[in-house]
């Protein structure tokens, strides 16, 4: 191989893994919301085919009452199911 050809390579080769670095950078930053961070108001998920088939830990939320859209990281399904509810018991 020739002297420029390896140089090409190895650039080419920290150019993805630049990428890689800022993509996981990014998953890290977006939050798991389903609150609006402008408003509190509870957000609905928009179904989103481009953004299902790039990452699937990412979903795109919409607010209703201020109108604010942006991605979220997906919350489980066990998060939005209500839970038993607990009653208070007083100690003795």
């Amino acid at each position: 191989m020739e002297n420029s050809t390896l140089t090409v390579i190895v650039l080419l080769g920290l150019v993805g893994l630049r990428w890689v670095i800022l993509g996981i950078g990014a998953a890290l930053i977006v939050r798991p919301v389903t609150a609006c961070p402008a408003c509190a108001e509870c957000t609905l998920a928009l179904h989103k085919p481009w953004l299902r088939r790039l990452a699937r830990w990412l979903e795109w939320r919409f607010c209703p009452g201020c109108g604010w859209q942006g991605p979220a990281r997906r919350v489980p399904d066990a998060a939005h199911a209500p839970g038993p509810k607990r009653t208070h018991q007083p100690t003795r």
